[in-house]
């Protein structure tokens, strides 16, 4: 079932789930997934009546391009409904936050083991989204993504991590924490997601450009965002772009005529090519196939 990888999501809309007008919007957006928050952007009193309208808002934004997300509460009195509510057969994944421990991670797959079985779901049809938001989570994170291979893709949430961890949300420390996430995401074969800064200061798009072109450079593959307005930066930075995927052509091209005379390496453009050049150019040109199949969906 992991095999997470090869269809990245660029950009993340947080969508509150019991705001209707905001649902119907978010399918006009251009992110790569919409998330339909039951969580910090829906207050206390209303959670059950988010939980009930679910379906409905789901089945909104399925109608747009890109994959449907559902972001649960991670105390068991409203993580067991949510997750109840949020098994459909148009949910890719559910964004679990404050993940700690493995332990949550596996009897949430678990549940969600039972809940597709019920609905006639295959197995692993719901994946994991692992937020990281504690030091204890980021000092587990290795046995956290290895817990369930549901576990699609992850990243440090940066406001709660900051608070818990007592750290400057835009210092050292909350870098140091996003690379080791990124690495783990990395060894274990998840996508490794978000910013090693916050998200909430939609008004500087520059600023918030500048972090997402950090996050690309220590290994990040996308982001979550809140506004309407970050989803174009994020699909152009974490995007591929028209010479990346020429020179990936190229490289391809160049390697395969080489096979076919018997090599197994290459001099092209001045630098060497052998098979580990070749399968990364190859992914990238799966990459840049997924990506004109949302742009044109």
């Amino acid at each position: 079932m992991r095999d997470h990888d090869a269809a990245p999501w660029r950009s993340l809309l947080y969508v509150p789930a019991n705001r209707p007008r905001f649902v119907a919007g978010a399918t006009r957006r251009g992110a790569d997934a919409v998330i339909l928050d039951l969580e910090d952007s829906v207050p206390r009193e209303q959670k059950a009546a988010a939980r009930a309208g679910l379906t409905d808002a789901i089945g909104t934004v399925a109608q747009g391009r890109g994959d449907v997300l559902v972001r649960v509460n991670r105390n068991w009195s409203d993580l067991v409904p949510d997750l109840a509510a949020s098994v459909h057969p148009a949910v890719t994944a559910i964004n679990l936050p404050k993940v700690d421990d493995p332990g949550v991670v596996r009897v949430v797959s678990e549940m969600l083991d039972e809940l597709e079985a019920e609905r006639g779901l295959e197995r692993g049809h719901v994946r994991i989204f692992a937020r990281i938001e504690t030091a204890g989570g980021v000092r587990r994170i290795d046995d956290i993504l290895r817990a369930s291979d549901r576990v699609a893709a992850t990243a440090i949430g940066t406001g709660d991590l900051s608070i818990e961890a007592r750290l400057d949300p835009a210092g050292d420390g909350i870098r140091q924490a996003f690379v080791e996430v990124t690495l783990a995401a990395r060894a274990a074969g998840v996508q490794p997601l978000g910013l090693p800064g916050l998200i909430v200061d939609f008004g500087d798009l520059d600023a918030f450009r500048r972090t997402a072109e950090d996050a690309r450079s220590l290994g990040s593959r996308g982001a979550p965002c809140i506004h309407p307005s970050q989803v174009p930066v994020l699909n152009e930075v974490f995007g591929l772009q028209p010479d990346e995927v020429r020179a990936a052509r190229e490289v391809v091209a160049a390697f395969e005529q080489a096979a076919a005379e018997g090599r197994g390496s290459l001099m092209h453009e001045g630098s060497f090519v052998d098979v580990a050049n070749y399968n990364q150019a190859r992914h990238v040109l799966e990459q840049a196939t997924r990506q004109q199949e949302l742009e044109t969906a």
